[in-house]
């Protein structure tokens, strides 16, 4: 069933869109972003910088449709990994090249992302995706959303494969766009999901509540949250997240990320225990074979790995 997002949540996207003036164009393959209006939502401080990639060889530019330096103007990011921004040379190329343009100034950024700790969450098979999510809270939150009727790797590498097809996961630029659009990139080959359209419209709708509520900061979902009942509450209410999913999120920031406050393991069970229940017990590739031979050994008892 697609998810229905009610008039007023409908109209205050809307708002976000005609004010971020950010264009995402999905096409075959690839994803246009027109240079003149990413540039306009940069200077807004709707789009922040582009997460760094491991140095490699420099992409071959491809050729600019229109002008380049005009509304017709586009440039491609591959689905592959980017080295960069939107634009051809390295993101802080890009971001040197709007100072001087006066399009960017030289103060902090709003809104920036601050990394949560150090810690390893390795379940994907990529180091660069196991890496973003916990350097970017909001990949993290949109990696345990897709965890759902699909392999852990899968999901949790989808904030990396979404994060190469747009060029950001800012939370306020997703927001902003339609739930075609991010559909559209979510069904690009290979499909991010094995439901794409309802885990996109799943994903929009939640970069919305947390521009809404959170003014798009997904850290501030459980920053300085004392009472654990009350993040419980919180991660419970967002966009695609029933019970047991905001538990095992819960079980994440209270055993990987020492994010949760005191007393987390009482309402995150069973999950909070020691079995390895979920990617929350995940700090090695052993623990994710762990996990996914206690999971076995349960399917075949008949029990969830909810069950005691």
């Amino acid at each position: 069933m697609p998810l229905r997002v009610p008039r007023e949540r409908r109209m205050a996207s809307a708002a976000r869109a005609a004010n971020t003036s950010a264009t995402i164009v999905p096409t075959i393959g690839k994803t246009m972003l027109t240079i003149a209006q990413t540039s306009a939502a940069i200077a807004k401080g709707s789009v922040r910088g582009f997460p760094p990639h491991p140095p490699g060889p420099a992409p071959v530019p491809a050729a600019p449709v229109g002008s380049g330096s005009g509304p017709t103007g586009t440039a491609p990011v591959s689905s592959a990994p980017q080295s960069g921004g939107p634009v051809a040379g390295t993101g802080p190329q890009y971001r040197r090249g709007l100072r001087e343009t006066g399009h960017l100034g030289h103060g902090p950024r709003l809104g920036r992302l601050r990394r949560m700790v150090s810690a390893v969450l390795p379940v994907t098979g990529d180091p660069d995706a196991d890496r973003l999510l916990v350097d970017d809270p909001f990949a993290l939150l949109v990696g345990m959303l897709l965890d759902q009727q699909v392999p852990m790797e899968w999901a949790f590498k989808g904030p990396s494969t979404l994060r190469d097809r747009l060029g950001t996961l800012d939370v306020q630029a997703i927001a902003a766009m339609s739930d075609d659009d991010v559909e559209a990139v979510f069904r690009q080959k290979p499909a991010l999901h094995r439901y794409p359209a309802s885990m996109a419209r799943r994903t929009h709708a939640l970069a919305v509540h947390i521009a809404d509520e959170y003014g798009s900061d997904a850290a501030a979902i459980w920053r300085g949250v004392d009472d654990p009942k009350e993040l419980f509450a919180r991660l419970r209410a967002l966009p695609g997240f029933g019970e047991e999913k905001a538990k095992i999120f819960l079980a994440i920031l209270g055993k990987r990320l020492a994010a949760a406050p005191p007393g987390w393991e009482a309402v995150a069970q069973p999950f909070g225990d020691a079995e390895p229940r979920s990617v929350a017990d995940i700090d090695s590739p052993e623990a994710l074979l762990r996990v996914r031979e206690w999971k076995q050994a349960r399917k075949k008892l008949g029990k969830k790995k909810s069950d005691a």
